[in-house]
């Protein structure tokens, strides 16, 4: 499996270098990874780095190295996983802003890709479905993995939607590339 992890702003970013090793080492998967500029403040470009042994792409360096890197990465992949996918990501690639790394190689994919959404309709309500039901007009998959109840950073618990566990996500990026 060739894959791109795309990993945007929040929380469950900071997630992503353990779930890079896993799908590495266990899963034997080559990974491409890209960083929007608000994940770089969730998790350590570095840190990706040396776990996957290939640069990450880079705002800064699509911004600036005069290429088509948005459509340059993508090839090659069997499918693109924007995880986690957060409400700004999402509301982009409804809506068809393609201003970033991430939502600009999405765009221009020819591969599935597959959004992992890190919010629940607790955090943004009825807006949540219109923003998911807009991506998957658009062409995106849109994973709607579910979770038990977990107390989040403001002391609450959210039941219900958000962000998968790492088995969910192996067995999402599997089904949907086999309905390719």
């Amino acid at each position: 499996m060739k894959l791109g992890l795309f990993i945007t702003g929040g929380v469950a970013a900071s997630l992503m270098p353990g779930w890079l090793l896993y799908l590495r080492t266990v899963q034997e998967w080559d990974i491409e990874v890209a960083l929007t500029h608000t994940a770089q403040s969730f998790v350590s470009v570095a840190a990706l780095e040396a776990i996957n042994g290939k640069p990450v792409a880079l705002d800064t360096a699509w911004l600036t190295k005069g290429t088509a890197q948005h459509k340059t990465l993508s090839a090659g992949l069997d499918a693109i996983a924007i995880c986690p996918a957060s409400f700004n990501t999402c509301g982009k690639l409804s809506s068809g802003i393609a201003d970033d790394i991430v939502s600009a190689t999405a765009a221009f994919a020819h591969c599935p890709v597959i959004v992992f959404p890190a919010f629940s309709a607790e955090d943004v309500g009825a807006r949540r479905e219109v923003v998911l039901r807009r991506m998957e007009e658009m062409g995106y998959r849109v994973s709607r993995a579910t979770f038990p109840a977990v107390e989040v950073a403001d002391g609450g618990t959210k039941t219900g939607q958000g962000f998968p566990t790492i088995d969910k996500f192996i067995a999402v990026i599997n089904q949907e590339v086999a309905g390719a």
